[in-house]
């Protein structure tokens, strides 16, 4: 999987299916090319390069999705303070949540359980609902108790957004924002930042 050192909502990013390490290139949905062609390719681009992650917490309504689903876990001064469960839809491989067909569903931080609407961000709008049958993640604690130690790590910096995904191996932190999107947990939660902190 690769992605722009400093991409924003996904775009740019590719997944290569392959690595040849005899030639020293990757095969890409844009054709075969080393590191260098793909970076001259892109505007001179300097890219992450990491192993595909695949999730093992799979809620039935995402079943279909393509994406690796991550949760969006939202911390001020080191303490979680909102989860949304973001859902890639259709032929969209990536699950941010302004990309346009794709959802975010509001997690319950004192015990885990997904809310059972999730809301469409195109453009952030929260367009649309979509009632969607709740699920639990598991190790509920152990994750936040993670996300935390992490967002310690990166003090000074107040406020940060993770994206996690849950694995076999334990959480893995696949992206993290000092931006982390307020609507992101504003139009799940259905209220304002204010009131979420409360």
């Amino acid at each position: 999987f690769m992605k722009p050192i400093d991409g924003v909502g996904g775009i740019d990013t590719i997944l290569a299916y392959k690595y040849s390490r005899l030639s020293d290139s990757f095969i890409t949905p844009i054709g075969k090319m080393r590191y260098e062609e793909l970076k001259e390719r892109m505007n001179d681009k300097d890219y992450l390069i990491s192993k595909v992650v695949k999730s093992s917490f799979k809620p039935s309504f995402a079943r279909h999705s393509k994406g690796l689903n991550t949760i969006r876990f939202v911390t001020l001064r080191g303490n979680v303070v909102g989860a949304v469960y973001k859902l890639s839809r259709g032929l969209n491989w990536v699950d941010n949540f302004n990309t346009n067909g794709n959802y975010a569903v509001a997690i319950d931080l004192d015990n885990g359980h997904l809310f059972n609407t999730a809301y469409r961000g195109k453009d952030y709008l929260g367009n649309a609902e979509l009632k969607v049958k709740t699920a639990i993640v598991p190790d509920w604690d152990d994750l936040v108790s993670f996300v935390e130690k992490a967002a310690k790590a990166f003090r000074p910096t107040k406020l940060i957004g993770f994206d996690i995904a849950v694995t076999d191996k334990g959480p893995v932190i696949i992206d993290f924002n000092a931006t982390p999107g307020i609507r992101l947990l504003q139009i799940p939660y259905q209220m304002g930042f204010k009131r979420i902190l409360k």
